[in-house]
């Protein structure tokens, strides 16, 4: 009988938790595991979907990510692996969730950090069209 043999086996049964995720999963630590797809993604705890996060909710996801070694439900290094993250990243994600909570974690858009610069062809030809329709202003080099 399975009960019998995982009595006599109890260390085995105790460090492998029984198969339960599809084998599609990425295990994360000890009975935690990682499903995701184009369109979204599962946290499997003891072979239950404990956690969703869709595709575009990164929020949710980074979240999830942070949580995990807070509860100290599996180590950072393997989270980050599973998420496709750096542990950098992790960590600062953690910072930032510490310090301004959900707040921290929401994705911020950068700006571009230079003006948009054009050849000095482009330049010299929009001027030399401007002065054949009677516009005298060029734009600077």
């Amino acid at each position: 009988m399975l009960i019998d043999d995982i009595k006599a086996n109890r260390s085995r049964y105790k460090e492998t938790p029984f198969p339960l995720v599809p084998s599609e999963t990425v295990q994360i630590g000890l009975g935690i595991s990682l499903l995701e797809d184009d369109s979204e993604g599962f946290v499997f705890l003891w072979g239950n979907a404990a956690l969703f996060f869709g595709k575009e909710d990164v929020l949710a996801k980074r979240f999830i990510a942070v949580q995990l070694p807070i509860t100290l439900a599996a180590k950072p290094g393997e989270v980050a692996r599973a998420f496709k993250v750096g542990p950098t990243t992790l960590a600062r994600w953690r910072v930032k969730y510490e310090e301004l909570g959900l707040q921290g974690l929401i994705e911020k858009k950068k700006s571009p950090t230079c003006p948009h610069k054009l050849r000095d062809e482009i330049i010299n030809e929009v001027n030399s069209l401007r002065k054949k329709v009677g516009v005298y202003e060029t734009l600077p080099p």
